[in-house]
């Protein structure tokens, strides 16, 4: 299964079009939480239960295939050199609305503990910035998502 799945996004890391677009914004966005969780220099147990309800919820993906998702976008994650090599990725795919999904998600993993670390907080503000969603969605994200 992770064979494939690696196959999977070695394929779409070549391949860009249209059709491969969905598995390919759906890597980098965990990439991305993955970044976010990792922050505060402690990827623990509650962030990672948070991340799989996050992506198994917001793509309706078995728990075992999101488990392999997570493990594939660690090791994406390890040797990434920045975020923008992600977030271009996001802004040539994802509408408004879906960005400010993706800030959504962000702040589930940085709530996961029940509170936003200042680290994780600055790590979603730089995301949000670098898929230029506006200051007032990052808020209102921040307070849905706190609220929730």
């Amino acid at each position: 299964m992770l064979s494939s799945i690696k196959s999977l996004f070695d394929a779409v890391s070549a391949d860009t079009n249209l059709e491969s677009s969905v598995d390919l914004t759906r890597k980098v966005s965990i990439v991305l939480m993955i970044e976010v969780a990792l922050s505060d220099g402690n990827f623990d147990q509650t962030e990672r239960a948070q991340l799989v309800s996050t992506i198994t919820q917001r793509w309706k993906l078995a728990t075992p295939v999101v488990n392999d998702l997570i493990d594939l976008a660690e090791q994406q994650q390890d040797s990434s050199t920045s975020l923008f090599e992600h977030t271009r990725v996001i802004n040539q795919y994802l509408s408004r609305d879906e960005k400010i999904g993706l800030v959504d998600c962000l702040w589930e993993i940085a709530f996961a503990d029940g509170r936003a670390d200042h680290f994780e907080e600055n790590t979603i503000r730089k995301i949000a910035d670098l898929i230029y969603v506006e200051h007032r969605d990052f808020i209102r994200s921040k307070i849905r998502v706190r609220n929730h």
